[in-house]
C-alpha cells in the first residue's frame, strides 16, 4: 500500500524537505484498513451496478478534511466522483483512477461471505479487495496524506473513482472522457496502480468495452482459497499490504515476516 501512495507522491511533488513532516506509517497502515474494509463491505457488484454508497463514502471522507469532489453520472446511481488538490500549476496534473465496481459473485464458491471484507490468517477476504477497491483506497490515502502533510505541489492531484469498469465503462472513463474531459485532463495516469501518459488512457475508452480477461468471468474468479490456480484469480488480498521484492504485486500471497 505504501508503493500505491508514493508513486503519485513522487510524480506530483519535487522532493520531500527533511524538514517537512514525515508519514506516519503505522497510522496510515491502521486508517487504510478502516476504508478499506468499509468500501469492500458496499456491494457495488455490476450488473446491476449501484456505484452511489462507495461514492458518498468516498465524498464523506474526502470533504471532512477539506477536499472538494464532485459527482458526475449518467446515471444516477451510479456516479464517478473526482477530487483535486490544487498544485502550484508549474507542470500539468496527475490523475490516480481506480474503479468502485466489480464483478458479480456466486456466495456459494466463498469460503467468507464477499462483502464481510472478513480477516483470516493474514488476509482480507471480499469481492474487490484486488480489483479494485485496493487502489481506490490508495488513491484515497494519497489524498489525505498530502492534505495532512500539506506537501507541496508542482502539479494538481486528480482522483477519480470511477463507475461501470467492469462492462459500462459508458458509464464510467467514457463519459467523463467524452462530457467532463476537462475536469480529469492530466499529463499522467495512474490506472489501477499503472502509470501511463494520460491520452493513452483516453484512447483505451475508444477500444472494445466488453474485451474481458477469462478471470474476470464471476463463475471462475470467486474462489478465496490462496492456493487457488492462476486462472481463478483469489480474492483474498494480505494484510499489511506491501510490494513483493521483485516490485510485482502477488495475487493471494502471504505478506512476508
Amino acid at each position: 500500500m505504501r508503493r500505491l501512495i508514493l508513486l503519485p507522491i513522487a510524480v506530483a511533488t519535487a522532493t520531500l524537505a527533511a524538514q517537512a513532516p514525515q508519514p506516519d506509517w503505522s497510522a496510515i497502515e491502521a486508517e487504510t484498513l478502516t476504508h478499506f474494509q468499509a468500501l469492500v463491505k458496499i456491494n457495488t457488484t455490476d450488473p446491476p451496478g449501484g456505484e452511489r454508497p462507495a461514492v458518498e463514502y468516498l465524498k464523506q471522507v474526502l470533504e471532512r478534511e477539506g477536499i472538494p469532489t464532485q459527482a458526475f453520472a449518467l446515471e444516477d446511481h451510479r456516479p464517478n466522483l473526482v477530487a483535486r488538490l490544487k498544485g502550484n500549476g508549474r507542470k500539468r496534473p496527475v490523475l490516480i483512477m481506480g474503479h468502485t465496481d466489480t464483478v458479480n459473485v456466486d456466495e456459494k464458491k466463498w469460503t467468507f461471505p464477499p462483502f464481510s471484507a472478513a480477516r483470516d490468517s493474514g488476509y482480507i477476504y471480499g469481492r474487490g479487495t484486488i480489483d479494485d477497491k485496493d487502489n481506490v483506497t490508495g488513491a484515497l490515502m494519497t489524498l489525505l496524506t498530502l492534505k495532512r502533510l500539506k506537501v507541496p505541489l508542482d502539479r494538481d492531484v486528480i482522483f477519480l473513482a470511477e463507475a461501470g469498469e467492469e462492462g459500462a465503462s459508458r458509464l464510467g472513463v467514457q463519459f467523463m472522457a467524452e462530457q467532463h474531459f476537462a475536469d480529469i485532463d492530466a499529463e499522467y495516469c495512474f490506472a489501477e496502480g499503472g502509470k501511463r501518459h494520460a491520452r493513452e488512457r483516453r484512447a483505451e475508452v475508444r477500444r472494445d468495452s466488453d474485451a474481458r480477461e477469462d478471470s474476470r468471468d464471476p463463475s471462475s474468479s470467486s474462489r478465496t482459497d490462496p492456493r487457488a490456480t492462476p486462472r481463478s484469480r483469489s480474492r483474498a488480498t494480505p494484510w499489511p499490504i506491501s510490494p513483493p521484492p521483485s516490485g510485482r504485486r502477488r495475487r493471494g500471497s502471504r505478506p512476508s515476516g
